[in-house]
């Protein structure tokens, strides 16, 4: 029942995180903190990063599959900045209480929604955008990245609900391209994540020690969890990735804008 429970939850984040581009952390993490309110948080953010970074790989596989694929020019130092923020925001979960976690995450996500809900949107028909890559290009994106990634770290976030809005505002890119970087920034700065919160231990959950999810937890991470989600996931992240190319891109912001409202207000009533 569990595994089915956790199955349907990975529907919708496959298919959020290939649309948006933000990884599904965003609605994966509240429901994680309400089927298991007994776990560590450590345990909920290290088992999201896990899921996060499976699902961006398979994600950035169908774009590359469709033809988007992303310049590594501007990527690789995307993913070098994310990378450092993600390790910074460990250090500061580690030292935080639950409370204190859900309350960083809750606020982040209405920061993120009334920086969305203002942003520019760039016209629809520019599927062929170009950037020069300089320093300042870098620089911007390079801090945008910083910040996601310490999000990502603290809270289990994917960095995409940091990425997507600067991304965005700060870069000029258009929704077409934003869930490709986005999906590659999180690829590689969950995989830091992931790996850091194996090396912190925890105890096995304690609503089923001896089950298939008490066995695959390593450190704090449940691969149990981490299977049972991606195992939904992996179904709907294509029709998610496909649809991000036939909605307008006004109606998507707002979608954008809406789900990280809901999302905010949940978990600070639950904080």
């Amino acid at each position: 029942m569990l595994f089915l429970l956790l199955f349907v939850i990975g529907l919708s984040v496959g298919f959020v995180s290939a649309f948006f581009g933000i990884g599904g952390g965003a609605v994966a993490v509240p429901l994680l903190y309400w089927i298991f309110p007994d776990i560590g948080p450590q345990v909920i953010i290290g088992s999201s990063l896990g899921m996060i970074f499976v699902n961006s790989l398979v994600n950035t596989y169908n774009f590359r599959k469709m033809g988007r694929i992303a310049d590594k020019k501007l990527y690789l130092p995307i993913g070098v900045f994310i990378i450092v923020g993600v390790l910074l925001g460990e250090k500061l979960a580690l030292v935080l209480t639950p409370k204190s976690i859900k309350i960083i995450f809750g606020v982040s996500l209405i920061v993120m929604a009334l920086k969305s809900m203002f942003a520019k949107v760039v016209k629809d028909d520019s599927t062929e955008w170009k950037f020069e890559v300089s320093f300042m290009l870098i620089l911007k994106a390079g801090i945008a990245s910083l910040l996601g990634g310490v999000i990502a770290g603290v809270t289990g976030l994917g960095g995409g609900v940091v990425l997507v809005p600067l991304f965005i505002t700060v870069l000029h890119m258009p929704f077409f391209w934003v869930p490709v970087y986005s999906n590659i920034a999180m690829a590689m700065g969950t995989c830091a994540g992931v790996t850091g919160y194996m090396l912190v231990s925890m105890p096995k959950p304690p609503f089923a020690p001896d089950s298939f999810f008490g066995y695959l937890q390593v450190g704090s991470v449940n691969w149990g969890i981490i299977v049972s989600l991606l195992a939904g996931a992996l179904i709907s992240s294509k029709l998610g990735a496909h649809s991000s190319q036939k909605i307008p891109q006004k109606y998507a912001k707002w979608l954008f804008v809406t789900l990280l409202s809901l999302l905010a207000i949940k978990m600070l009533l639950t904080a």
